[in-house]
């Protein structure tokens, strides 16, 4: 079978990779330059913007037969919408049920309805004064995100300066789009991923990212890395995956009751546990980047598999593994301001190491240099979580490309874990 997978990222290339290993053919359809994909697949497109009508077309002369998404800009254009249009399979959720990623006001005011004790304060602001009533009720450490997730604005975190935020809020309005803005919640976070199509639902892994630039650099980024645990998070207890489970069941039911929306693909739930409660923070309705590349090292069933079955109403037990997985992204020095191009060499090894992803990379002769996004991922599997961190690291270390990563990507769980068992 040809699948198509859209995106450009290490994400599109995990995915790939994995629908290869499965003696499937993949074609590609990105934006961003990403030699690793160029490399394995039978055939590329590369073009300025993840649009429908472009990427059917591309489809339709590669002859492939489902298109997979990976990346959320094809997904909020309406490619599902598109595909079904022109009767092309596509595992990805429809445009209006991507809502529950684009719009982040209509995702809390959806979870506000059917589980408030997991929302905590927020209010959507449309000028200056609602934002200071805000911050005067709840204090100065707020979180500003713009409603639509296509706003160049993003998510800024403040955490301690009332002045810092309101120039955040007047920076956020200039954009035109109402903002949303909520309470820091300070806690440990995670990521609940389920696969559904619309009738059933299945649960892997939980997940945590490190999106911040370092661990005392709070500055948001696409993400730094991932983790998973064989079992659970050592800072999470069953309670709380039950009740992030639970809401992501209830989110689905009430899609469809409330809308008519069945929900085909994948749904993600971030959630935040403070000492106090258990708290939702926001949803992806695609595969995480790096998250996903931790989802796929604990699935035993074939992804191919999982993919057709939900397309076709027909998705039934996943099996997965108790395999630990850490993932360090390498990004320019510069990342995620503005880019400056950098230029690196790769050692020979890691071109074909299993360890090794690639991502937004271009390749010039015997060097290779980054483009404006995440340049590559290291990840390592294996049945104990010390030995995935330490190998993760110490691969990072031997690439020794002048790149940026963060080796700090599960020490504390590590600590936390070994501390528990002592």
């Amino acid at each position: 079978m040809i699948f198509m997978v859209v995106g450009d990222g290490c994400r599109e290339y995990a995915i790939a990779k994995r629908l290869i290993s499965e003696d499937h053919k993949v074609v590609s359809f990105q934006v961003k330059r990403n030699w690793g994909l160029e490399r394995i697949c039978q055939s590329w497109h590369c073009s300025r913007e993840f649009e429908p009508t472009e990427i059917i077309a591309a489809a339709r002369s590669d002859h492939a037969e489902v298109i997979v998404a990976g990346t959320e800009k094809a997904i909020f254009r309406g490619l599902s919408d598109a595909c079904n249009y022109h009767h092309i399979p596509c595992y990805a959720p429809l445009k209006s049920a991507a809502q529950l990623e684009e719009n982040k006001l209509f995702a809390k005011e959806f979870v506000d309805s059917i589980r408030p004790d997991l929302v905590g304060p927020f209010r959507a602001i449309q000028d200056l004064s609602t934002a200071e009533e805000f911050i005067d009720e709840h204090g100065p450490r707020v979180v500003l995100k713009c409603r639509s997730a296509m706003c160049e604005f993003g998510v800024k975190v403040f955490c301690s300066d009332a002045g810092a935020a309101m120039a955040g809020v007047r920076d956020a309005l200039r954009s035109g789009l109402p903002l949303l803005i909520e309470k820091y919640i300070d806690g440990k976070d995670f990521t609940q991923y389920c696969f559904t199509d619309g009738l059933h639902s299945f649960f892997p892994r939980v997940i945590r990212d490190f999106p911040f630039r370092s661990e005392t650099v709070r500055q948001k980024t696409g993400g730094m890395g991932s983790i998973n645990f064989g079992d659970i998070l050592p800072d999470i207890n069953p309670m709380d995956t039950a009740n992030a489970q639970d809401c992501i069941k209830r989110v689905l039911h009430q899609l469809d009751c409330s809308y008519g929306i069945r929900f085909r693909g994948v749904l993600a739930g971030q959630f935040i546990k403070s000492s106090q409660s258990l708290f939702f923070n926001e949803f992806d309705v695609r595969p995480g980047d790096s998250e996903f590349v931790n989802i796929l090292a604990s699935l035993d069933s074939p992804l191919s598999e999982i993919i057709l079955n939900t397309l076709t109403s027909n998705l039934n037990n996943i099996k997965i593994n108790a395999s630990n997985t850490v993932c360090v992204y390498h990004v320019p020095v510069t990342y995620p301001g503005s880019i400056m191009r950098q230029q690196f060499t790769l050692p020979e090894w890691s071109i074909e190491s299993r360890n090794v992803l690639f991502g937004n990379i271009i390749r010039e002769g015997h060097a290779f240099s980054t483009g404006p996004g995440r340049t590559l991922l290291v990840s390592s599997t294996a049945y104990d979580f010390s030995s995935a961190r330490r190998e993760a690291v110490t691969i990072s270390d031997a690439l020794d490309t002048g790149l940026c990563y963060r080796r700090d990507i599960g020490r504390a769980e590590e600590v936390a874990l070994n501390t528990s068992v002592e």
